[in-house]
């Protein structure tokens, strides 16, 4: 089966919110800074603000529900996959490799999407009419998936974060 239509069947609101934030830039060097600083899924710190803005508040308990029914998949599979990209990147030789490099990265964007469909299922019965920004609750499921995962980040940089969302969402609408 092709890439793209395994891609296609897990598109969702979710999925489509991150990609058009994901697009920004310093959303991306944030989202990969927190990544490679506390090694955090990229795919949960999308869910957080997502979640504030799409989908009626939540309680920790489902939240965390949520998180850890795909931490198997990224432990096993995701992070695999993107530590062999990463390796294979500064290897590149020849064609063959570059081939082979590029299908890495597709298998890991397809394992991405996997995971932000397996969330979005879990929150798609209680999504909002219509979007609002709770930059208070997207704090509050950060510090959650933070308090959680025993990440040890401080106040001023899960606020930075929220806000370079908040205004990478802004300039899309």
């Amino acid at each position: 089966m092709p890439n793209n239509i395994l891609i296609a069947e897990m598109n969702n609101p979710f999925w489509q919110f991150s990609l058009r934030v994901y697009h920004c830039r310093q959303v991306r060097e944030s989202c990969l800074n927190l990544q490679d600083q506390f090694h955090v899924n990229v795919n949960l710190l999308l869910l957080c603000l997502w979640l504030s803005m799409y989908v009626e508040p939540i309680e920790q308990e489902e939240f965390l529900s949520a998180c850890h029914a795909i931490k198997n998949w990224q432990d096993y599979l995701t992070i695999p996959l993107r530590k062999l990209r990463q390796f294979l990147k500064t290897e590149i030789s020849n064609d063959w490799l570059k081939n082979f490099y590029h299908q890495l990265l597709q298998d890991e964007l397809i394992s991405e999407a996997y995971q932000q469909h397996q969330l979005f299922l879990h929150f798609k019965d209680k999504q909002r009419s219509k979007p609002e920004e709770n930059k208070q609750l997207a704090f509050c499921y950060l510090q959650w998936l933070f308090t959680d995962s025993q990440l040890d980040a401080d106040e001023s940089t899960l606020i930075n974060f929220i806000n370079i969302l908040c205004a990478a969402f802004e300039d899309e609408s």
